[in-house]
């Protein structure tokens, strides 16, 4: 377990990002996305961040690109990079994006504002507010992916902030 998010959790990740719209691995952006994967796999979260970051700002139109910033999302948050974490996630909960990464978004999202705020000394303002950002992200994810694999977690994670 790294930063309270289990391997377990990561594969599932990756795995949902592979099957997501039945994706077929050929090209440059593939490539980048796989490379990151390897990395992912081998726990080497910065090169992996690097590697999706590079995806999804060289294709943005790629078919994996969502699946990438997902990864990379998760790869700031290995790294403990919060702040990048929540850029990158937000922009999977923009429309047209697909349901099952917006619904990983949305609890990667509460993590890292938890995570971000619990960091921070009692007395830093900020740490107030990024505590309720997480009980508010939390919440709504609770509410709308109630039969999400991530649901009990995210409930001990809001009962946590």
């Amino acid at each position: 377990m790294i930063g309270g998010v289990s391997h377990r959790c990561v594969l599932a990740v990756v795995a949902a990002c592979w099957l997501a719209g039945g994706v077929v691995w050929a090209g440059p952006a593939e490539d980048l996305y796989e490379k990151g994967r390897y990395a992912m796999s081998v726990n080497n979260y910065p090169e992996a961040a690097e590697k999706f970051k590079e995806l999804v700002e060289r294709y943005p139109s790629s078919r994996i690109t969502p699946s990438g910033r997902l990864m990379l999302g998760l790869a700031y948050i290995y790294t403990q990079k919060y702040a990048e974490a929540i850029a990158a996630l937000k922009e999977l909960q923009k429309p047209g994006v697909p349901e099952d990464l917006t619904e990983s978004a949305g609890y990667y999202i509460g993590l890292s504002y938890l995570y971000l705020g619990s960091g921070l000394p009692d007395s830093d303002p900020k740490r107030a507010t990024n505590l309720k950002e997480a009980v508010k992200t939390l919440s709504d994810f609770t509410k709308a992916y109630p039969q999400s694999k991530t649901f009990e977690d995210a409930l001990w994670k809001l009962a946590n902030a």
